[in-house]
């Protein structure tokens, strides 16, 4: 195993004075002064309410559909079907507002995407740090297995093993056609990740740290990258980790490889970062209660690795972001 001793770097070179700090004169020429984060967030609770609607109004259909056909055909079809419609439609609007968000962010603001990715990296040091994709999931999969096992323990009674059997993720199966496979790679892997990666550490990242300092910006934008997946205490501190690494390399690119790597891992694992929740999906409730240690294991075996590394690495409050280097 790499020891994560081996990535540091020093904080000092680096100087940036946290916001509260600036005088009047200097705060216009900050780049991310007029980046609004309120105005994302305010967006995705319209969005998701509206795609929430949606998927009732549409789950009600498949409902009366089937009483005109084959019962089969209502709302189970609606929950196993890998083109699952509630799924997509939640995606289409949540990573539509979060690109418009972005777009209309970085134009009204004058910000280069160039310039928030960053050069290329081209020492083998910094593209080392992408081996934190596997502790990463591990991590996620552990929690991800305790939180599952203790809303299980609160709802067991009223529980359907439909939905262990077939939750609402989208997954590559044997059956799945070319077309859907490539769409789901290009998508789950490719340009979900670069467009959170921009989100939340190219934009609320560095916007929070302007405005406040680093351990807020990192503790808020990691949060809020949790949030946006359904294993909300995994994502935050894979936040964590993809924000220390951001500020470590100075480049959007490792982060967006590490997001990647991590999509796909979880791809072929059979779960994407929505469906971390369900890590053990087609067990039934009595091996899954069961089977508790496995998170346990998981935690236990990378955390110290993970903490380890996010302390030797975390930011000194005059570290200047990454747009500014």
């Amino acid at each position: 195993m790499v020891d994560p001793n081996s990535f540091s770097v020093e904080n000092s070179e680096s100087s940036l004075t946290p916001a509260s700090e600036f005088s009047s004169t200097h705060r216009p020429n900050l780049p991310f002064e007029n980046v609004q984060v309120r105005s994302l967030l305010s967006s995705g609770l319209m969005g998701l309410l509206v795609s929430s609607v949606l998927c009732v109004l549409i789950a009600i259909l498949w409902s009366l559909l089937s009483l005109f056909g084959n019962p089969d055909s209502g709302i189970n079809l609606f929950l196993n079907t890998e083109y699952t419609i509630p799924l997509i439609i939640i995606h289409v609007w949540v990573y539509g507002v979060i690109a418009f968000w972005c777009f209309t962010q970085i134009r009204t603001s004058n910000l280069s995407i160039v310039r928030i990715f960053g050069s290329f990296p081209q020492k083998v040091r910094e593209l080392k740090l992408l081996i934190f994709a596997i502790p990463v999931f591990l991590f996620s999969l552990g929690i991800g297995q305790l939180t599952l096992l203790v809303v299980l323990q609160f709802f067991q009674k009223n529980f359907d093993p439909i939905w262990l059997a077939n939750p609402l993720i989208l997954v590559v199966r044997s059956s799945s056609s070319l077309i859907y496979q490539v769409l789901l790679i290009a998508i789950v892997v490719i340009l979900e990740p670069a467009l959170e990666e921009v989100c939340f550490r190219g934009l609320i990242l560095q916007r929070l740290a302007t405005k406040w300092n680093w351990k807020v910006a990192i503790l808020i934008s990691s949060l809020m990258f949790g949030i946006l997946h359904a294993n909300i205490i995994g994502f935050f501190v894979f936040g964590i980790v993809l924000s220390v690494i951001y500020l470590q390399t100075r480049v959007l690119w490792i982060p967006w490889l590490l997001h990647l790597s991590y999509n796909a891992i979880a791809l072929w694992a059979g779960q994407l970062s929505s469906s971390s929740l369900f890590p053990m999906a087609g067990q039934n409730l009595e091996q899954l209660i069961s089977s508790w240690r496995n998170g346990i294991i998981c935690i236990s075996f990378v955390t110290p690795w993970l903490l380890l590394y996010i302390l030797k690495n975390w930011p000194s409050k005059d570290r200047k972001i990454p747009y500014e280097l």
